[in-house]
């Protein structure tokens, strides 16, 4: 075990001897902790998109159920000189 364990030593240390093979390793632990935030990054900003995305479809919701629509006027006079009906919740022409 004690044999395998400073084969293995060895082994890199004559592999980090070369500079070629440093700075290979360099770059690949640098790769590793880019890719690592920029996932970690992408994550947050979905969650926070999404809990943005659902605070805005409740105000929509709310704001919706405040409007009257009895009071657009506008819909009653179009009505009677085109003979149709409006629908003045969702803009339907009937």
């Amino acid at each position: 075990m004690i044999r395998n364990f400073n084969i293995l030593f060895s082994d890199t240390k004559n592999f980090m001897m070369n500079e070629v093979n440093r700075l290979f390793v360099v770059i690949v632990i640098l790769f590793l902790i880019f890719g690592t935030v920029v996932h970690c990054e992408i994550q947050s900003l979905k969650t926070y998109t999404a809990e943005n995305t659902r605070e805005i479809q409740e105000l929509i919701n709310k704001t919706n159920k405040k409007i009257d629509y009895r009071y657009f006027n506008t819909t009653k006079s179009l009505e009677e000189i085109h003979n149709v009906k409006i629908n003045s919740k969702t803009g339907e022409i009937k």
